[in-house]
């Protein structure tokens, strides 16, 4: 019996490393996600982003107030159940480089601020919310001649099973609780 306890503690007690490398390229879009236990692969999965943006519907300008008005509260949700599980990770490794450029040198040069400027506040969103162990390195290369566009992240986050676990629970309820209002707003439109 106390074997077990001491199996369950250890397990949970136990680090996740979880390595994320996004790619963006003209040619292709793509997401890898590995995860370690006790430095053994667990999982490894790449996902290909193109297929999902193909079977995209299109919007009809008549309905894009309504869409946006969803994305704007999906985003809403989105950045309380982030927070939780931000607050739990620690990240180890963070690079984030992208290479581009407009074919004009001087709209390179203001979409260039305008990239760094997004950047920064990406990571500094990151660095409040989450635990950061090492210093992000991220670089953006104007090409001032070429029209092209080319973007790469890459990742490494560890967490504790407790506590994703914890973070999970925590999620799920952040999220049943979102959609109970939005079940009640639903309500509420249709009666007005």
């Amino acid at each position: 019996m106390i074997t077990v306890i001491a199996i369950a503690v250890i397990f949970l007690f136990s680090k996740l490393i979880i390595h994320v490398q996004g790619a963006y390229c003209q040619a292709n879009t793509s997401i890898t996600i590995r995860i370690y236990w006790w430095k053994i692969p667990i999982i490894r999965r790449t996902m290909m982003l193109d297929d999902f943006e193909s079977n995209t519907p299109a919007i009809n300008f008549r309905e894009l107030p309504s869409k946006l008005n969803e994305a704007l509260h999906i985003l809403r949700q989105g950045h309380k159940a982030i927070s939780v599980m931000l607050q739990k990770m620690k990240f180890k490794q963070m690079k984030w480089h992208t290479v581009g450029g407009t074919g004009d040198a001087s709209l390179t040069g203001i979409v260039s601020g305008g990239v760094w400027t997004v950047k920064g506040v990406i990571i500094a969103w990151l660095q409040e919310h989450g635990i950061f162990n090492c210093h992000p390195d991220i670089k953006v290369v104007p090409l001032f001649q070429q029209k092209y566009i080319q973007s790469e992240i890459y990742c490494i986050v560890s967490i504790r099973i407790a506590q994703a676990i914890s973070g999970f629970l925590q999620v799920m309820r952040i999220m049943a609780n979102n959609k109970k209002l939005l079940i009640h707003q639903a309500q509420m439109y249709k009666r007005s």
